[in-house]
């Protein structure tokens, strides 16, 4: 991606966020998010902390710190689950990160798996605060930090009459042409190598077959 992609994808970002400005409630909860990571990422067990808030309460989670990175489980997932096990759902959420090398807390943003479970089991008005830049902070909802999230299964286009019987002569076309035409074109070079490979082949089959000598001990 080139510097003029980065500048308009972030000039589209700061856009949006725009149209969702940050809040006591927001500032509350990256102060909490601090909090947290001080007191759990310190201990070198966890890596992350996300806190959502529900329709109901706060959940924490805390991510898993495995060596075996398929076994590991991000802190948004965590925060995911407990909400579900009270039947609520985050409306919003903040994850935050205690960086070894200077002991300073950094919100961070979800990965794209996270991105995915937020929009699938909290929908698509969850909002995520993020850092952007130095130290400021922007909000801004899960659907736009993840595009296009099944739209072309939910909505695919209905062809007219015409394109879907130029498109099903077109198929049977392709159809045609793989049964006549053989999908590749043996050379002169793929022939010696195959005759070579097949002599090979023949000459350890006899080898297998030729009779064991068997091993008589000497008798003195």
């Amino acid at each position: 991606m080139s510097d003029l992609d980065d500048r308009l994808e972030l000039a589209y970002l700061e856009s949006r966020a725009s149209l969702h400005p940050i809040t006591d409630e927001d500032i509350a909860l990256v102060e909490l998010v601090r909090q947290q990571a001080e007191k759990y990422c310190e201990r070198g067990f966890h890596q992350l902390v996300a806190i959502g808030i529900g329709h109901r309460r706060k959940y924490r989670g805390l991510q898993e710190d495995d060596k075996i990175g398929d076994l590991s489980r991000c802190a948004e997932r965590n925060a995911i689950i407990k909400a579900s096990e009270h039947q609520d759902r985050i409306r919003l959420i903040a994850t935050g990160r205690k960086a070894p090398e200077d002991g300073k807390v950094y919100l961070v943003p979800p990965c794209m798996g996270c991105r995915e479970k937020l929009l699938q089991y909290c929908g698509t008005g969850v909002m995520v605060i993020l850092p952007f830049g130095g130290d400021k902070i922007i909000k801004l909802p899960v659907k736009v930090l993840y595009p296009m999230a099944y739209a072309i299964r939910q909505r695919m286009p209905v062809l007219p009459r015409m394109d879907v019987e130029k498109a099903a002569r077109t198929v049977e076309e392709w159809e045609r042409l793989d049964r006549v035409q053989p999908t590749r074109t043996i050379r002169a070079d793929d022939k010696e190598w195959l005759k070579s490979e097949e002599e090979r082949w023949r000459e350890a089959v006899a080898e297998e077959r030729k009779p064991k000598r068997r091993f008589e001990p000497n008798e003195d």
